[in-house]
Parts: structure tokens; sequence; C-alpha cells
């Protein structure tokens, strides 16, 4: 509202007992904010609180210590069956390439709708970020935040967690290319190696060969590879197009590779003969799979459920799993 070209602000006139009511609220709207909950404090001291956005029904309290026993309680914890949960569900994983975040607007996009899948842990690709900038990362529910930057045209991929994910890291290796990222911590004692990929769009095996031989070794590592590898790895399945499937030397490797390193497709392995694409290339006409997660064999009886959402904001699908630790 304006009055000859003055804005004028219009605030609610609350009486000193409501405001103190309000107040009251302040502790515990902050720790929702922080873990990325939606909330709103209505007239005259209610608090709506959305633990399911996309059921959009709220839990209203009148009293902010039962607000706050309710939020503690839907917290990351370790509980007595030894396994991590998020508000009572498995950890979500989303590989997504972003295909540049420059853009505030594009930035608010896809952060809103990396929020609305519930997203823990993300693994982007193209981020087109500088290291200067890796402030543009951040919004009001990530708080650890790990990136191999490039430029602000090309490449760049980052590690995000949640804020109420416990992640304690122990190493870090990035690369200065903007094609790989590998971080290596610990969730509650459990063990990860996570490595984000943007591969080569151009037959390059010995990027694949150079960037695995940085996993460890034993057998016993849980191991979480993500990314756009810019190949398939079934020319029949993970392919929809007219021309016949050229011979692709790194396609060969990494098949070769998930063998000797005991790693799977876990997509592939929860949908053996469903075709399903995350690319379409206009260059090509046609349709392709080549964003995935290849995780260790003996994680596959704690991943739940895996999925490819709809190409949106970006040209590539975001790949969800869900991961039971």
């Amino acid at each position: 509202m304006e009055y000859k070209g003055n804005k004028v602000l219009i605030f609610p006139d609350y009486t000193n007992e409501v405001m103190s009511q309000r107040r009251a609220f302040r502790d515990v709207m902050k720790a929702l904010r922080d873990g990325g909950v939606k909330h709103h404090l209505r007239y005259p001291a209610r608090l709506h609180v959305y633990w399911d956005e996309e059921e959009n029904i709220p839990e209203v309290f009148n009293d902010p210590a039962a607000a706050e026993a309710a939020r503690s309680s839907k917290e990351c914890s370790a509980p007595a069956d030894g396994k991590m949960h998020v508000g009572g569900r498995d950890l979500q994983l989303i590989s997504w390439n972003v295909k540049g975040l420059g853009s505030a607007v594009k930035r608010g996009k896809v952060f809103k709708h990396l929020k609305s899948l519930s997203a823990d842990i993300i693994f982007l690709q193209e981020t087109h970020i500088k290291t200067a900038m890796q402030h543009k990362l951040k919004c009001n529910w990530v708080s650890q935040i790990y990136q191999s930057p490039f430029t602000s045209h090309a490449r760049g991929v980052a590690i995000l967690f949640r804020k109420n994910i416990p992640f304690q890291v122990t190493s870090v290796n990035n690369d200065p290319l903007g094609r790989y990222l590998l971080v290596s911590g610990t969730i509650n004692s459990f063990s990860l190696t996570l490595l984000n990929i943007y591969g080569p769009n151009t037959d390059e095996p010995n990027f694949f060969r150079k960037v695995f031989d940085l996993l460890p070794d034993d057998s016993d590592s849980n191991i979480i590879i993500a990314g756009n590898f810019n190949c398939y790895l079934d020319p029949f399945l993970d392919r929809l197009s007219t021309r016949p499937a050229p011979e692709i030397a790194s396609v060969k490797l990494l098949n070769n590779l998930l063998k000797t390193r005991s790693l799977v497709d876990i997509w592939r392995i929860q949908h053996p003969t469903s075709k399903e694409y995350s690319f379409y290339s206009n260059v090509h006409k046609s349709y392709s799979r080549i964003d995935y997660f290849l995780t260790s064999s003996n994680l596959i009886s704690q991943i739940t459920n895996s999925k490819y959402h709809n190409i949106l904001i970006s040209d590539h699908s975001p790949l969800v799993i869900s991961l039971n630790i």
C-alpha cells in the first residue's frame, strides 16, 4: 500500500499477553526453520507444523514445550533398531544434473523441488558455481556443502546435506576440473563413501578408470556413486533411438568396473526389464538413461526404493533412492 508515493506498512496490534505467548514459540520455530520444516504461527499463538508437506495437514500446538517435544522426536535419530531415520522415514538421496545454478530464480526453483522430494543428501552436477560463489548453494535447510567447482558456465559438482543429517566428514577429494567429488564420512557410525560424477560428453574411458581408482579397495566399504555419466550402461534397455548404438569404450569399461568393484546399478536391480530415460538429446533425437546411482552390492537390501522423477527445470531427470541404514 502506498500513500502519496510513500509505502505504508500495517502491523497487527497485539496485546502484551498475546505478544508474550507468541514469543514463547521463537526457539522451536527457529529449530523448525533450520530443519526445513514448513510451519506458521497463527493468531493468537497457535503453531501449525506441516511434518509432511505432501499431505499438507498441520499438527497444531498451543504449547511451545509440546511443539519442541514433537520436533525433537521427529529429528534424525538412531533408534533401538540401530537404523538411521529422518522423521520416521528412510534417508532420501537425490542425484540431479541441474544444468547451471547461476540464476537466482532457477536456484530457487531447484531447491524448492529438492525440498519437495525430501532430499537429505544431494548430488548435483553442472552447478556452474565458482569457488568464490559457494554461498549460492546455501539455503535455510542445507548445512554442509562440498563442491568441485569449475567456471560459471561449465561443469561443477557438489554434495549437500540437509541440516538434520549428522554427517561427520573424514576426507574430501576435489577435482580442479569440476568433474568429480569424493567425500567420505560417517552417519551415526555408519561409514559412507560418496562419489559424485559428471562424466565427459565424449568417449573417455580413462576418466572413469582414474576416478574409480580413488575408491577404497576393501569389500566392506559402503560406496554410493551418483551422477550424470554421459553414457548408458545397456545399449538396449537404456537407450531409445532410430540409430544403431555405437561402440563406446566407456560403456564396456564401466560394466567391467561394476563387476570387479562389486558395485551395482541399483535402479536396474530393482527394475530389471523397465525402460525409463533420464535425458532427451535434441541433437541426436534420442532418449537415454545416463544418470545413475551405483552402490556397493552389500547395500542392495538397504535401498528400499529408486525412482526417476519427471524432467523439469533442467533437461535431466532427478533420480532418488531411499536408504535405510
